[in-house]
């Protein structure tokens, strides 16, 4: 392979993000070194306005990935490894898109994540998104095991 093809496939691995939809749910597909991913949640803004959305991790000890009420983020309970990291729209609880922003994703973020709407201890709406960080090649020696991974993940 051409250096030129390795340099194409390190500038578009960071950015390659896969949405497909399952039966399970929604999975989310991004190479390790991405910048960040969008995790997709949108509900009716009859259920979202005026409530409060939770994105956790079922995996961890603590799971809570980032919490949006009705007057900001509270993040007090969040879990350390994701400080920093995570962000949803200002206007997220009045336009019903709750998706989540996750800064530098790592193969250790793979896992479900679970969307959760309430308003007054009521639960309102919940979905999973599975999140799968692949692994990037590193060196120029691993060029047609980078094509075999990047051609799999676009055609499949």
């Amino acid at each position: 392979f051409s250096s030129r093809f390795f340099l194409f496939f390190s500038l578009l691995s960071p950015i390659f993000t896969l949405i497909s939809q399952h039966a399970s749910g929604l999975q989310v597909e991004v190479f390790e070194g991405a910048e960040s991913v969008q995790l997709p949640c949108r509900v009716k803004v009859s259920e979202s306005d005026g409530s409060t959305a939770v994105w956790d991790q079922d995996d961890l000890r603590i799971p809570t990935v980032h919490v949006r009420q009705p007057d900001g983020d509270y993040l007090r309970d969040q879990n350390r490894r994701y400080e920093g990291r995570t962000a949803m729209m200002e206007d997220a609880l009045r336009t019903g898109d709750l998706s989540l922003t996750l800064r530098r994703p790592s193969f250790t973020d793979s896992g479900t994540f679970t969307c959760t709407v309430r308003r007054l201890g009521e639960e309102l709406h919940q979905e999973a998104v599975e999140l799968q960080v692949k692994g990037q090649c590193c060196s120029f020696s691993e060029c047609s095991t980078c094509w075999k991974v990047f051609r799999t993940a676009l055609c499949s």
